[in-house]
């Protein structure tokens, strides 16, 4: 048995990137900073996480740089070579399932509302949607490399 299955709650680094796929699908990319703390040292580490479909809707319309928020969801690596010299390359994505927005309403575009993908209908709708995503040959033009 294994498990995959990532919480995290941190701010945004930056207001979400929204692209849309070939067939239409919201996709947000964004990067969170979550703070640690280690013998009495501050430390900030950084998550690429992705969205998709109504969460990504969610994000583009409820958070911005610096929006508190809590993320569920799962480890993912996404692979490519490069243009030139065919280098391959790879990173380490969270993949969102669920979000809740911990923000104040009136500070910073938040609010405190769950949007989470736990149950089964919305969970197969997440499945098809990444599935839909990673099939879409659109995104790898894209990349910058």
């Amino acid at each position: 048995m294994s498990i995959n299955h990532v919480v995290l709650i941190g701010r945004l680094t930056s207001d979400p990137e929204i692209r849309a796929t070939g067939s239409g699908m919201q996709v947000a990319s964004f990067t969170i900073a979550v703070n640690d703390y280690y013998k009495g040292e501050e430390k900030a580490y950084f998550f690429d996480v992705k969205a998709f479909g109504k969460t990504a809707e969610t994000l583009r319309n409820y958070t911005k740089k610096g929006s508190l928020v809590a993320i569920d969801g799962k480890l993912t690596q996404e692979r490519w070579e490069t243009k030139e010299g065919g280098e391959k390359r790879s990173k380490v994505v969270v993949l969102l399932q669920g979000l809740q927005l911990l923000s104040p309403k009136d500070s910073e575009g938040g609010g405190s509302k769950n949007y989470s993908r736990q149950s089964e209908s919305k969970q197969s709708t997440y499945s098809s949607e990444r599935e839909s995503y990673m099939d879409d040959d659109s995104l790898d033009s894209d990349l910058p490399f």
